[in-house]
C-alpha cells in the first residue's frame, strides 16, 4: 500500500479522505494546512492529495511546487471542484497532471492512487534493471522501450511470462539471465530446438510409471522441477505444434498433466520464452497455433538489432572492453582508425558478434591499444588490407548499395512524415524516405493502416508515399 500524504484545511473532507483511504490499507499522514505540513515535513511519501484551496499564507500551488523539490519522486493530485477550469489549467502548468474534484465517488480516487502507484512501480523497476550491474548496457531510444517493456512485465506478477523476440545474437539469453538475477531465483533454461517431441513432452511435462514402455518410475518434468523459479524455454517457436495446446493450458489455468497422468499438477514458476523468428510467418506456416500467439502476444519484448541501437555499440564496447582488460590486469582502447570503422560497420551477428569481437581483440593486443591487426575475421571479412593497414573495402560497393545499407538513427523515426517528404525531392533524399517507412513498416509487422494512423497519415498518402519510395508492400509482407 501507499504511503500517502493529505494536506486539506476543510475539516469534514479532511476526515472523509482519511477515513476512506486509510481503510484501503495506505498509510495517511493529514495536515490542516500547507503551513503546518511544511513545519512538519515528514518522510517522502509515494502520492501527495494537496487541496487547491488552503487556508493560511501557504496556497495548493505552493505547497505542491515545494514538494517538487523536497520530494522529487512524489506523484502530486490536486483536490478542488471539478467545474474549475482555470484552476485546472493553472495545475497543468505547474506540472501535475491528477486533478480529483470533490463530487467524485471516492472509489474512483482509489484507482487514481493505484494507477499512480502502478505507474511509480514500473518507472522503479525501470530503473533499477538501468543500474550497471545489471549489464544491461544502452541508451538508445530502442534499447529504452526494451527495458521499459521488460519492467511492465516483471510489475505484473509472476504468472506474467515474457516473450523475447529479436534476430540471432541481439541479446535475449542475456535478458533472460539478467531477468532471474533481478528477481533473486533460481531457473532452468532448455532449448526446444535440441529435441524431438517425445523427449520434450516428457522432459517438460514429466511422466508417471508405466506411461510408455521404458518409463520404469515416475519422472518430474520441468514444470514441477522448477517449483517457483523460472523456466527459460529457448527457440520457443521450435516447440512440437501437437503439444502447445498442452502448453497453452499452462498458461492459462496454471496446471499441467504429466504424461499418463490423470491428476493435474500446479505450475508455480515463471515462464520466459525466447525466439528469432517472426511471429506471424510461424503462424502462417503452422509452427505456433493461432490461440497460443494470441495468449503470449501481449508478453512480447522485442529486442531490436545492434543495427537499430543508434550509437549503443561504443556503450557496449567500453564495457565489455573494461571487464575483458580487467580480467587480463591491463586497460584497453580502441585504436582512433578501429573506432571508426566499428561506428560504419554492420554487425549482421548483432551483439554477440561484437563481443566476441572485443574479445578477440582483447587476447591478440600486445599494446594498450586494439589495433586492426587485433580483430578476428568476423569484422574483418576477407583480410585484405590496404597500403595504410586499414581494412580494404570491396571496390564492387557502390555509393548506391552504401546507402541501401544506410541506418536511420533513432531521432529521425519520430520526424513527422510530411516534414520528411518535404525534405526527400532528390534520389539520395528518396533513399533516407524509404528507410524511414521501411523502419515504421517493421515496426507495425507491414500493417498499412497501422503504419499510417502511426505516422500521421490517410491510407492513401502512405500508399503513394511507398510507391515513390519504390517499395512493394504486397512482395515483403508475403516473404518469410
Amino acid at each position: 500500500m501507499a504511503q500517502l500524504l493529505l494536506v486539506e484545511s476543510d475539516d469534514s473532507q479532511r476526515k472523509r479522505f482519511r477515513e476512506f483511504l486509510e481503510g484501503e490499507g495506505h498509510t495517511v499522514a493529514a495536515f490542516s494546512s500547507g503551513d503546518q505540513y511544511l513545519r512538519a515535513r515528514g518522510s517522502d511519501v509515494d502520492t501527495a492529495l494537496v487541496a487547491w484551496e488552503l487556508a493560511g499564507d501557504s496556497t495548493g500551488a505552493f505547497v505542491a511546487r515545494q514538494l517538487q523539490q523536497l520530494c522529487p519522486a512524489s506523484e502530486v493530485v490536486f483536490l478542488g471542484n471539478s467545474s474549475a477550469v482555470d484552476q485546472i489549467y493553472e495545475a497543468r502548468r505547474l506540472g501535475v497532471q491528477d486533478w480529483f474534484g470533490y463530487g467524485e465517488a471516492l472509489s474512483d480516487l482509489s484507482a487514481l492512487i493505484d494507477k499512480i502507484t502502478r505507474k511509480e512501480e514500473e518507472a522503479s523497476t525501470f530503473r533499477k534493471l538501468q543500474a550497471p550491474e545489471r549489464g544491461l548496457i544502452g541508451d538508445s531510444l530502442r534499447w529504452r522501450r526494451v527495458l521499459k517493456d521488460l519492467a511492465f512485465a516483471l510489475d505484473a506478477g509472476p504468472n506474467t511470462g515474457i516473450l523475447l523476440t529479436g534476430p540471432t545474437g541481439c541479446g535475449k539469453g542475456h535478458l533472460a539471465k539478467a531477468v532471474k538475477k533481478y528477481l533473486g531465483i533460481n531457473g532452468i533454461e532448455y532449448n526446444l530446438a535440441a529435441a524431438n517431441e517425445q523427449v520434450i513432452e516428457s522432459a517438460l511435462f514429466g511422466h508417471v510409471e508405466g506411461a510408455f514402455t521404458d518409463a520404469r518410475r515416475r519422472h518430474a518434468g520441468l514444470f514441477e522441477e522448477v517449483g517457483t523459479g523460472i523456466l527459460f524455454l529457448d527457440e520457443f517457436c521450435e516447440f512440437p505444434y501437437g503439444l502447445q495446446a498442452k502448453l497453452l493450458t499452462v498458461i492459462e489455468e496454471r496446471i499441467f498433466h504429466p504424461v499418463g497422468g490423470s491428476e493435474p499438477q500446479d505450475f508455480n514458476g515463471r515462464l520466459i520464452l525466447a525466439t528469432n523468428r517472426d511471429l506471424d510467418v510461424a503462424v502462417a506456416d503452422r509452427l505456433l497455433r493461432y490461440d497460443l500467439y494470441q495468449r503470449i502476444a501481449t508478453w512480447n519484448v522485442r529486442i531490436p538489432a545492434l543495427a537499430e541501437r543508434h550509437n549503443d555499440w561504443k556503450l557496449l564496447t567500453d564495457y565489455w572492453l573494461e571487464r575483458y582488460s580487467e580480467e587480463d590486469d591491463r586497460q584497453l582502447v580502441l585504436s582512433d582508425e578501429v573506432d571508426s570503422y566499428f561506428a560504419s560497420f554492420h554487425f549482421e551477428g548483432n551483439v554477440r558478434q561484437l563481443q566476441k569481437a572485443i574479445e578477440h581483440a582483447v587476447q591478440r593486443a600486445a599494446g594498450s591499444t586494439i589495433q586492426f591487426r587485433d580483430l578476428p575475421d568476423t569484422v574483418l571479412g576477407d583480410g585484405a588490407f590496404t597500403s595504410e593497414g586499414k581494412p580494404a573495402r570491396s571496390s564492387s560497393t557502390s555509393l548506391l548499395e552504401t546507402l541501401q545499407s544506410w541506418q536511420m538513427p533513432d531521432e529521425m523515426a519520430e520526424v513527422p512524415y510530411k516534414e520528411l517528404q518535404a525534405l526527400c525531392k532528390d534520389a539520395i533524399h528518396q533513399t533516407v524516405l524509404r528507410g524511414y517507412l521501411e523502419h515504421h513498416l517493421k515496426l507495425n509487422r507491414w500493417h498499412l493502416t497501422n503504419t499510417a494512423e502511426a505516422i500521421g497519415v490517410t491510407d492513401k498518402t502512405l500508399r503513394e508515399g511507398l510507391q515513390r519510395a519504390g517499395i512493394e508492400l504486397e512482395r515483403r509482407k508475403r516473404a518469410p
